[in-house]
This record gives C-alpha cells, structure tokens and sequence, in this order.
C-alpha cells in the first residue's frame, strides 16, 4: 500500500493500534504530521492544547483513565522540552504516555550546524524515558511508532519518546502499517517464592496489604479486594492506590499517612505490598512502619530492597500472583468480621480529631457535593496532601494525582485528559493559587473543546505548602512565597468561563451543584482567608 507521506502511515499505525485521541502543538517541524491528522480526523481527535507541557499531562491522565496509552504530539527543541515535565511526571508515576517529537531535518542530527530548534532530544530525554529513539528513514517510522505503544506499556508502564525528523515524515512509503501490541503478558511469579509467600501469609496473625499504583495499572483491584475479604486484612495505599478499594469498605484502612494506617502496619506481622515503590512522599520520608516479614510483589524487581527488604520478593503481574494467592490460602472470615469492627472506631476516632478545622469542613462538603464516580484531579499542594487521607475515593483512578515528581500545574490539563477520556463522567480540577497559574491557560482549551470541567481553586494567596515548611524551620521567617494574584474570577470570564468566588461555608454546596449542572466548564474560587485556612 502506498501512502502519501510516511506521516500518514504513522497515522493510519496509530488508527489500527486503536488510538483515538492525541494532544497536540503544531510548529514548523510538525507540519506534515498535522496534516495527516488532519486527514484522519474523523478516526483520530487532536486536542489543540496551550502549552506543550499540557499536552503530556493531559495524556498521562487520559492514559491512566481509559488503562492504555496516552499520546501526546509536540515540535521539535522548545516544544518538546516544555513538554518535559510532564514527561518527567509520567516517568516518576509510573504511567504509560507516548511523546511523538517533530525533529529537525535528518541531514542535520547531531551536526550543531544552526537548524532551529535543534537538540540532542535522546540524551535529554533517556533518563525520563523507558525508551527512546529518532527515526532514521521513512519505512521505519510507522514500525518505531507501534513499538512506541508498546514499550510504554510493557513491564512497568512509562512514558517513551520518539523523534521524527521532519524531512522523513513527508517522504512516500509502501508498506502495510503495522498494529502496535497491545497484549500484555502476566507472568506468575517463581514457584518457590509463591509458596514461601503463601506460608507467610498462612502463619499470620494481622495481616495487612499495602496497595500502590501498580494494582491499577494491573487491572488487579477486584483481586486485591477478593484477598483482602478472604485474608481479613485491612487495605493501606500509597496515593497512586487510592481507589483500588472503595473507602467506605470496613477493611478500607486509609491512605499511608493517616493514623489507622500507621496503626495499622506497627501492629503487623506480615505485609504483602503490591505494586508500590516505597516512595519518599508515600512513607513520609521513609518513616513507614513496615514488618521485617514483608512480602512485595511487582512487575519489576527495581523496587525489591530499595527501601524496606522484604523476607520474599514476587517478580510478576498483580493481577495474576493475587489471583494464585488467592486460590492456595484459606479464608479467614472471622478475622474479616474483627477487624471491620476495630477500624470503625479508628475512623471515627481519626475524622473526630479534625472534624473542626475548617479544610476539613471544606473537604466534606465537597466529597457530598460531589457524584460518587467524579474523578478528581489534584495539582500539587497542602489541599491535596491533606484530600490523601481526608477526601474518600470510591473506585480506580477516581483521584488522580502528581505523587512523585510533584509537577505544579498539574491538576488543570490532567482534568482535560481526564474529561476528554471519560466523557460522561463528572471530572473536577483541585488546584491552589500557585499551580494554576502555571497552566491556567488551559481554560482555553476547555472552551474551545466544549469540555465542562469544573475547578475548584483554593486560593491563599500564597505558596502555601513552602510557607509552611519555612515558618517551621525558620522561626517563622517566609521568604519568596507571597503571591500577588489577579482576579481569578475575572480571569475565568475573560476566557468564557463562568466563576464564582466563595467566601463562606453554606455557599460551597450550591455552587457546586451550579458548576456540575452548567454544562461548560466552570470556576470557583474557594477564598481560604474568609473560609478560615
């Protein structure tokens, strides 16, 4: 088969690889790559972002939405640097997101001869990437594009890179494109291990399971939750795993940072965690109580012994081994009942302590205001932090968050990556003051794709996570914190958008219901100085 271009056999790869969506910044060297999109626009929707950083955030959040890959499309030098950060996230995270970069003509890689925008993209982005590569002749791009999709979710999923020279992409090709796999195998861990495991847990007194983002990115949740019922073990996540089970469930123990979950895993004599890396974030800076009996099971050996050597390491897919634990272990349904009725109290006891505080009041007006499947999208800040074990969650990928690189800006492009991915579903933005001015051009972009996103923007007026660390370090000295913000809401109309400023506590819930109902997207700005924190 001929095609016009290779552009348009990378294309059509991607339309037989069942990619739908990609994000997306035009520039000179991507001229003829838009132009075959452009051809295959009723099979292929290209969301125009602001700013290519946006375009890699928001395919990071589509990705871990819809459980394959996102992509995002990006010119050559500044452009694909801009989208680093969000490549870096993806990285940190651990999700699956395929950057395809427009480079300079082939004739000048590696030359340092002049070309705009020319750089050595490889070397910038292996170590944030799984894998990368430039193409070195039209045939070989749509096959180097199906084994981009590929490698970025093969093993642990992450992002990839790949370069396409512009001089290549508008060349003709023959061939048939090829189909990315999308097939992933699920290897069971070594037999020794699985039995040594399997005796461990068979001996347990207090059990615990400690879930991270990896049991999502398995698909694992209803075999995580099958153990824990059959174990009686209560479920501790890391941020990436809040979800796996839905938090009202009575063997729900929380987020890692919260109290029961400490008391939780001190009391433990053995913990199966599965698909978590320990991360600095998650263990509060690796002050995690965790039993010398630990057992950890993920897709790559990588973490084993990093932080907390475990007494058995389970090299294999979550959704598998749990399933082979399952099926070898006895149910212990008496455990079940005792424990659920330990962890009520916990609970009550945990939420009694900071029912008063007005974030809190805040918190638990929004979790009621909101539809039990809303996914929340959450920027980088002291709200987040505290929404991690205050801020109930009632499925996967219903909370999703920056949790490792801790990428400002965040919340607002990954809440259009989320909406464009689940479409039917309500998906609000949480951002502070600092962050959203980092990417609050995507408002813009929520206009223009008629995406009705809300924002709830809580607003300090501060850098207020830093402030904090530095009046308790300093003697209450603040240095470089202090920010002069615009009118947020006046910002918001100057895009198209409705706001609302909110000031008192009775005015959250109406809003929101306003917000959800409007169909558009829509601001509110939560004023933290008239709300009390």
């Amino acid at each position: 088969m001929t095609y016009v271009t290779a552009a348009h056999a990378l294309v059509e790869t991607l339309r037989r690889s069942g990619v739908r969506v990609i994000f997306g910044y035009p520039g000179g060297h991507t001229v003829y790559l838009h132009d075959a999109l452009a051809a295959a626009r009723d099979d292929i929707r290209h969301i125009l972002v602001r700013h290519e950083q946006a375009a890699a955030m928001a395919a990071d959040a589509y990705g871990r939405i819809t459980g394959g890959v996102g992509l995002c499309l990006t010119t050559a030098g500044p452009g694909a640097t801009n989208a680093a950060t969000g490549i870096a996230e993806a990285y940190s995270d651990c999700t699956a997101l395929v950057q395809l970069v427009a480079q300079v003509d082939s004739t000048f890689l590696g030359r340092e001869r002049g070309a705009y925008h020319e750089a050595d993209l490889d070397r910038l982005f292996r170590p944030i990437t799984k894998w990368c590569a430039t193409a070195r002749s039209p045939r070989e791009i749509p096959h180097l594009v199906a084994r981009a999709i590929s490698e970025a979710r093969r093993g642990r999923p992450r992002p990839v890179q790949l370069s396409l020279p512009r001089d290549l992409t508008a060349e003709p090709v023959t061939l048939d494109p090829p189909v990315a796999s999308m097939d992933q195998p699920r290897p069971l861990p070594a037999a020794q291990n699985l039995a040594q495991a399997c005796e461990l847990l068979r001996g347990a007194e207090r059990p615990v399971l400690f879930a991270g983002g990896g049991v999502l990115a398995g698909r694992a949740c209803d075999q995580l939750a099958a153990l824990a019922e059959h174990l009686g073990a209560p479920v501790i996540t890391s941020a990436m795993g809040k979800g796996v089970l839905p938090e009202d469930h009575p063997l729900a123990a929380g987020h890692a940072h919260t109290a029961p979950a400490r008391e939780l895993a001190a009391q433990a004599d053995v913990m199966l965690a599965v698909g978590t890396r320990f991360t600095e974030v998650t263990t509060h800076a690796w002050s995690f109580p965790v039993p010398t009996r630990l057992i950890h099971l993920d897709i790559d050996p990588t973490p084993f012994a990093q932080t907390y050597p475990p007494a058995v390491s389970l090299l294999g897919d979550a959704r598998a081994t749990l399933q082979a634990l399952l099926a070898e272990l006895p149910a212990n349904p008496d455990r079940a009942e005792r424990l659920a009725a330990k962890l009520a109290p916990l609970w009550a006891s945990y939420r009694a302590s900071v029912a008063d505080e007005p974030e809190h009041v805040f918190l638990r007006l929004l979790r009621a205001a909101l539809p039990r499947d809303t996914i929340v999208c959450c920027d980088v800040g002291m709200i987040t932090y505290t929404m991690y074990g205050h801020f109930p969650v009632y499925g996967p990928q219903q909370m999703l968050t920056a949790a490792a690189y801790i990428a400002m800006g965040w919340g607002l492009p990954a809440a259009l990556g989320a909406k464009v991915a689940a479409p039917d579903r309500p998906v609000v933005a949480v951002t502070g003051d600092g962050g959203f001015l980092m990417t609050a051009q995507e408002l813009a972009t929520l206009v223009q794709e008629h995406l009705p996103v809300v924002v709830v923007l809580v607003n300090d007026d501060c850098l207020g996570t830093i402030a904090g660390i530095q009046e308790r370090r300093f003697d209450g000295r603040r240095f470089a914190v202090d920010l002069k913000n615009p009118d947020f809401v006046q910002l918001a109309g100057s895009f198209g958008v409705p706001a609302e400023r909110l000031t008192q506590m009775e005015a959250v819930a109406p809003a929101l219901d306003r917000a959800l109902s409007a169909g558009s997207p829509y601001l509110l700005e939560v004023k933290c100085s008239a709300l009390g924190f």
